[in-house]
């Protein structure tokens, strides 16, 4: 017959408490994993977008034109603007090959106060921000205008439109457009050589580094000699003679003159010559300080004379918000005496601390145990003590009388378990490393269960064998 080889008793015991004991640390490496509502650091730095410093913008406004023929000049107008004037700040604009900017100017605000320069690079003019004034330090929103002047020059011959360029956008200007509404109003149509002056006179000009340039012209017949003299700079030996309507290159003569000192040339005036010119190479500069610069020079002894006014064809303007004034606080009123009116603070005359004697409001049914069955003793006696009034005997409807109220002061009560808040859920962010004690008891119900399953199991398997 086959026998049972019998387990042995502690060993399934064991087994069963390596079970319980394996399912407890699955429960606790469950309670280990983090809720939806844990917070946790993501460990990105977000970087910082803000920027320093304040941009300059500008924009054109208007464009008008004086003629149509080259040297003409054309005029451009605009704004300028920031949130908070800074050195180093900044605009250009950018004029095509036939325009050339006429000259040099500061930047400057209302007042008066220099902040910087607009100086003529090539085709490019820029304003530049150099210097903040103490009036200006704490102003926001600044905003000016802006003007200058620039050119017509020889490659523009032919054309009836020039562009300016500000920060992308392109402005048109067509020659000849002396109110700036886009359509030529005098001397139009294409560009053109000017026109021959048929005068004898002294011109001078205002060049971009604020000196001046001068030019003689006289009326000149040909196979005459003529002898010009400056009695300030040097002359060129170049000369150029029209003859023509326009200084077109076409019809223009050129020569070269004889030296005869630096401020001296001579020279013969060639056939169909009606007007002659020539220029002096090396600018003028006026001295500090002067309003103006003249000039004189003379043409076969007859003296020409002209004055140049030292004023820049470019300019600014500008100002901006000055912060709210703050309100001058007033002066508190110093206060006057006043009567001392008594605490409010219950005083032991007007509001006793209550005493053994007095009765306490009755309690709350919904904090009060229930009352006990009352005793012969609760009975109130048939005659009322002098400081305790009598209860009323209850009705027969009254289950059960109601009790007299105690007189002592509960300055604290247990609270009944039904007071008792459930604490809040909180949410673990680490591993739970223990049980709790239902868990406990569960574990000891089970171990207690599964012995006795294996008791009974070798009890049938014994009457089995039997």
């Amino acid at each position: 017959m086959h026998r049972h080889r019998k387990t042995p008793l502690w060993v399934s015991m064991l087994a069963v408490f390596a079970s319980i004991l394996g399912m407890l640390l699955l429960q606790g490496v469950s309670e280990a994993v983090p809720t939806i509502n844990d917070t946790q650091s993501s460990g990105i730095e977000v970087a910082s977008t803000a920027t320093t410093g304040h941009q300059m913008t500008a924009e054109i406004t208007r464009v008008t034109s004086s003629g149509t023929h080259v040297t003409s000049s054309v005029r451009v107008d605009g704004t300028w603007a920031t949130e908070k004037l800074e050195i180093g700040q900044s605009f250009s604009v950018h004029a095509n090959v036939d325009l050339k900017w006429a000259t040099n100017f500061p930047f400057v605000l209302d007042g008066g106060e220099r902040i910087g320069d607009c100086t003529v690079d090539n085709t490019a003019l820029t304003c530049t921000v150099d210097t903040v004034p103490d009036t200006m330090v704490n102003k926001t929103n600044v905003t000016g205008h802006w003007w200058s002047a620039a050119r017509i020059q020889e490659s523009a011959v032919g054309k009836t439109t020039a562009e300016f360029i500000l920060e992308g956008k392109t402005s048109t200007v067509t020659f000849g457009d002396s109110n700036g509404d886009g359509v030529c109003d005098k001397d139009c149509g294409p560009v053109h050589y000017a026109y021959v002056n048929i005068d004898s006179f002294k011109a001078g000009w205002l060049n971009s580094d604020s000196t001046t340039s001068w030019m003689i012209s006289w009326i000149a017949s040909p196979g005459t000699e003529y002898t010009v003299h400056d009695e300030y700079t040097q002359l060129s030996t170049s000369v150029s003679c029209a003859t023509s309507a326009t200084w077109d290159p076409a019809t223009t003569t050129k020569l070269t003159a004889d030296r005869v000192d630096d401020n001296t040339i001579k020279m013969i005036a060639p056939a169909n010559a009606q007007v002659c010119v020539t220029y002096t190479p090396i600018p003028m500069r006026a001295a500090a300080g002067a309003k103006s610069v003249t000039n004189i020079a003379t043409v076969n002894g007859v003296r020409y004379e002209n004055t140049v006014k030292v004023e820049v064809a470019g300019g600014t303007d500008g100002d901006g918000t000055a912060p709210s004034p703050q309100p001058t606080p007033t002066p508190a009123p110093t206060p006057s005496p006043t009567p001392v009116t008594p605490s409010v603070s219950p005083s032991p005359s007007t509001t006793p601390e209550p005493s053994p004697s007095a009765p306490s409001p009755a309690p709350s049914p919904s904090t009060t145990p229930s009352a006990p069955t009352p005793s012969p003793s609760a009975t109130p006696s048939a005659t009322p003590s002098s400081s305790v009034t009598p209860t009323p005997t209850p009705s027969p409807t009254t289950s059960r009388p109601v009790p007299l109220p105690t007189p002592v002061i509960e300055r604290y009560k247990e609270p009944t378990p039904s007071a008792i808040p459930t604490p809040a859920p909180q949410h673990k962010k680490l591993a739970v490393t223990g049980t709790s004690g239902d868990v406990v008891t569960s574990a000891v119900a089970l171990v207690a269960l599964g012995g006795f399953l294996i008791w009974a199991r070798r009890r049938q398997t014994a009457h089995s064998e039997r």
